[in-house]
């Protein structure tokens, strides 16, 4: 079994040769390409949960926290 798929895979990249690649991977203008700028992010850059606590908490109590909610929901794509 294991000699077949051998014999198989070997006739496939025989077949496989000469053979040109229609699609090219280089890029038509060379000009047009974008290298992205080096940007470097630290840790102690990044928020994290409680960053926000104390703000959180004095903004939000059991009257509006629907409101907030709905807000965050907007603000990320949801609903």
């Amino acid at each position: 079994m294991r000699a077949r798929m051998a014999i198989a895979a070997g006739l496939l990249l025989l077949g496989a040769c000469g053979k040109e690649n229609p699609h090219p991977t280089a890029p038509a203008d060379a000009a047009a390409t974008v290298e992205a700028p080096n940007v470097f992010i630290y840790d102690a850059e990044l928020p994290v949960p409680a960053d926000f606590e104390a703000e959180a908490a004095a903004s939000i109590d059991v009257t509006t926290y629907k409101s907030e909610l709905d807000a965050l929901q907007k603000e990320i794509g949801g609903k």
